[in-house]
């Protein structure tokens, strides 16, 4: 039983690659092959990225600090580990849909939960794998080879696959948890995966610097570690080819991987069965002022945008962009002015570019967001409903290019005051800087609406595919990129004959124009098509 069981787990892990979600049947082997070598050649990609991080601190394999680095990178490897079945391990230990039908049959507690732990352990060792292995090849190609190393090496993989794995149960039920106790969990595990972006994507970044620093203060560095991170010690002894260290390390993380299968069995029950609802006998009948039916439909545009996770993440990233940008900007503005200024006093027109160098950033930001492309598509099969309603074509149309106008104008014309403010713009370049994102802004969001309707897709059986296998998004993209370079870029060809900010005035007509060409197609052809969907 156990082995069905653990067998079905994988199955439904990896059911994408074998079956097709549109028609339900299953895929050809070709088909199947081709999904599995994608995903391999992703993989391998990602493990010279690695090998390629992993190179800068290469400069401690001919010291006595040669732990150092395969500490510093086992951690690295455990929290891709964490950050990569996190999930998972929410959706298949705590929240799995099935939990209560495999507990109404003659199956033993301990077979469901120990095929459902062999599934993060498996996903956990895949991920895994795929920094530590580059991070342990370096070594042999940079020192020599040594055999007990390789050996110690790879059991360490398997070992560190059950580290991370303990530490993904753990972290798995914090995230189930908070997603129980508040009433939107989509947003809840949409904001904990930009937490973890952010704080992934960040380290990444700037690894070059953090490893340049690990190089000049190594010793210290050291010390710390092998003072306050005793078992990060202990792997990096034991990577290295300290076999007390490594039976150290092996034998606390059994030792922590027992008490977390303890726990979970005592707990598993309860976990498995705990639906999150809470119930009260002190029931209030709440009565809602009736609202027009255009500002509902507003909402639930809205509602259906921050409750999407992958709606949210693909389409509203770039907003968590425009937001770093002015926060960048404006901690380095006491950096960036001086060489403003010395720029300025041998090209005296730099300074006066400053409010269109403002325009591109937050533009070319925020063209990314194209939340209205989609919202066609994702109607589906409800489209009749929404076609049903006593309201007008164009008041629903307006509803789903409100969501992306409100969404990337908001922050963004405050960004931009606070960027101008604090790169010296004089208080009228910075209002014409504010008013040419705005309008950049509306035109964006009628291209991605009228882009949007050119062929939408119905049939999905996955809200990835409108969101994600969506090419009119790439269109909607190239079309606003072209309109800003010719917006922006036209200044180049009479910088000698007029004023910046003349030039920003010239910039808001051709956007009102563009804006009504754009509103006219809209209230005409968007309307026609939309009531022959």
């Amino acid at each position: 039983m156990l082995k069905s069981l653990i067998k079905k787990q994988y199955y439904e892990c990896f059911r994408g690659y074998f079956i097709n979600n549109k028609t339900g049947k299953a895929k050809s082997k070709a088909s199947i092959i081709s999904t599995f070598v994608f995903f391999a050649f992703a993989m391998l990609i990602l493990s010279f990225c690695f090998y390629g991080l992993a190179y800068n601190s290469s400069p401690f394999l001919s010291t006595e600090y040669k732990w150092l680095y395969y500490s510093l990178f086992g951690m690295t490897a455990i929290g891709l580990g964490i950050f990569a079945s996190v999930f998972s391990t929410s959706k298949s230990l705590y929240n799995a849909k099935d939990n209560d039908l495999l507990l109404s049959m003659p199956i033993k507690e301990k077979d469901i939960l120990l095929s459902r732990i062999s599934l993060v352990y498996g996903l956990s060792l895949l991920y895994t794998s795929v920094a530590w292995i580059p991070i342990c090849i370096l070594p042999f190609v940079e020192v020599g080879f040594d055999l007990v190393v390789c050996l110690l090496d790879i059991i360490l993989l398997f070992v560190i696959a059950l580290f991370t794995s303990v530490l993904s149960c753990a972290v798995g039920y914090v995230v189930a948890a908070i997603s129980r106790k508040v009433k939107n969990r989509s947003l809840v595990t949409t904001l904990l995966s930009l937490i973890f972006l952010g704080a992934y994507y960040f380290v990444c970044f700037k690894f070059s610097s953090i490893a340049e620093n690990i190089v000049l203060n190594g010793e210290a560095i050291a010390d710390k570690i092998s003072t306050w991170g005793y078992l990060f010690y202990q792997l990096g002894l034991g990577a290295s080819g300290n076999i007390l260290s490594f039976i150290i390390f092996t034998v606390i993380c059994i030792a922590l991987a027992y008490v977390c299968y303890i726990i979970l069995v005592k707990s598993f029950t309860r976990i498995a069965t705990h639906s999150g609802v809470e119930t009260s006998t002190n029931k209030k009948i709440v009565y809602k002022q009736r609202k027009k039916l255009s500002l509902a439909l507003l909402g639930k545009e809205f509602r259906r945008f921050v409750s999407t996770p992958i709606y949210l993440l693909n389409c509203g990233l770039g907003i968590v962009f425009v937001i770093a940008a002015g926060v960048y900007l404006f901690i380095k503005a006491s950096t960036i002015n001086p060489i403003i200024e010395a720029f300025s006093s041998e090209f005296p027109i730099v300074k006066e570019l400053i409010p269109l160098v403002v325009i591109v950033i937050i533009c070319l930001i925020i063209v990314i967001n194209a939340i209205a492309v989609p919202s066609i598509a994702l109607e589906g099969k409800n489209l009749w409903i929404l076609k049903s309603l006593p309201i007008k074509t164009i008041e629903i149309l307006n509803a789903k290019r409100l969501v992306q106008v409100l969404f990337n104008a908001i922050p963004s014309v405050i960004v931009a005051f606070i960027i101008c403010y604090a790169l010296n713009v004089e208080i009228s370049n910075s209002i014409m800087t504010v008013l040419n994102i705005f309008l950049y802004i509306e035109i964006s969001a009628s291209i991605a609406l009228l882009v949007g309707m050119i062929n939408p897709n119905f049939t999905w059986t996955n809200e990835a595919q409108p969101i994600k296998q969506n090419l009119y998004l790439l269109l909607d993209w190239a079309i606003c990129l072209v309109l800003l370079a010719l917006l922006v870029g036209s200044y180049y060809f009479f910088y000698d004959k007029i004023q910046v900010f003349d030039y920003l005035e010239y910039m808001i007509i051709a956007q009102c124009l563009i804006f009504s060409l754009l509103r006219r197609l809209l209230d005409t052809w968007a309307v026609k098509k939309f009531n022959e969907l």
